[in-house]
């Protein structure tokens, strides 16, 4: 015990009630008054537990002595890697708990059988990252694996603040705005964070940018034109994932430019590099 908490235990002294939060975690106003409401010598203590490779958020009421010798506030957060970060506490029923806060927004793609959630989280660090549930030996992390996990699901593209999923067969888009809300809210509660970059060797850099090149010159001009855009995503194992934006969104036409020009355009300027073109 320091000799500061010994002196405040023998004189009688609380421990100062100021609440204090680590940046990112948001208190209602419930859990602020419950906390405010605890016992001089106990703190709610809130840190992620390692479970495999994701994490348990943990939300235990302890004693001062177990935390620290100097505790200034009664909510004790170990959070170094900032998993916290986006949740929010709650205190109702006579118990403390932690939900995820997000926002969530579905929308249509060029691809029939694509889909593009906009949210309030980020979700990847740095280039996009596509994966799909054909890949060979590949360990996916946590986030794509509980994306994958939803039936029907092909692929998934990870694009800083989005995700697109594209389906098989006629999975209902009601039935995937739902569960993938479920499979994001259960990621965050976890501890998961934005998954980390991806590093890319000279030669696959060097073929994007190329590639990325060849197609403003031969085919930006035209899709301009037309109120629209199209980016190369990325490129991998000879796939190009091109996305259609603007006015080419949804333009029937998508599906020819994309087979006749950019699959044409791509897969003769870089022979055996690029064998194939893939809407996202």
């Amino acid at each position: 015990m320091g000799i500061f908490k010994a002196i405040r235990a023998a004189l009688g002294l609380q421990h100062p009630i100021e609440l204090v939060t680590p940046d990112g975690l948001i208190v209602t106003d419930a859990a602020r008054d419950r906390l405010r409401a605890l016992r001089h010598d106990e703190a709610l203590h809130i840190r992620p537990v390692p479970s495999g490779d994701e994490y348990l958020v943990s939300t235990t009421l302890a004693p001062l002595s177990d935390l620290a010798d100097e505790a200034i506030s009664p909510l004790w957060v170990d959070d170094p890697d900032g998993r916290l970060s986006g949740l929010e506490l709650h205190f109702d029923a006579d118990r403390f708990s932690v939900r995820a806060v997000l926002d969530l927004r579905g929308e249509p793609t060029p691809n029939p059988d694509g889909r593009l959630y906009t949210t309030s989280r980020t979700w990847v660090r740095g280039r996009p990252q596509f994966f799909r549930s054909t890949d060979e030996d590949a360990e996916h992390p946590p986030l794509v694996r509980r994306l994958l996990s939803i039936p029907d699901v092909v692929s998934v593209l990870v694009r800083e603040n989005t995700i697109t999923l594209k389906r098989a067969n006629e999975l209902s888009w009601r039935t995937l705005d739902e569960a993938i809300e479920v499979k994001l809210r259960e990621y965050l509660l976890h501890g998961g964070l934005a998954l980390p970059e991806r590093p890319r060797s000279g030669a696959d850099s060097d073929l994007l940018e190329k590639a990325r090149l060849v197609l403003a010159e031969q085919i930006g001009a035209a899709v301009h034109a037309d109120g629209g855009d199209i980016e190369l995503v990325d490129i991998s194992d000879g796939v190009a994932h091109v996305k259609m934006l603007g006015a080419c969104a949804g333009c029937p036409a998508a599906g020819v430019t994309l087979e006749q020009g950019v699959h044409t355009v791509l897969t003769e300027a870089f022979p055996e590099q690029i064998t194939g073109v893939e809407p996202v």
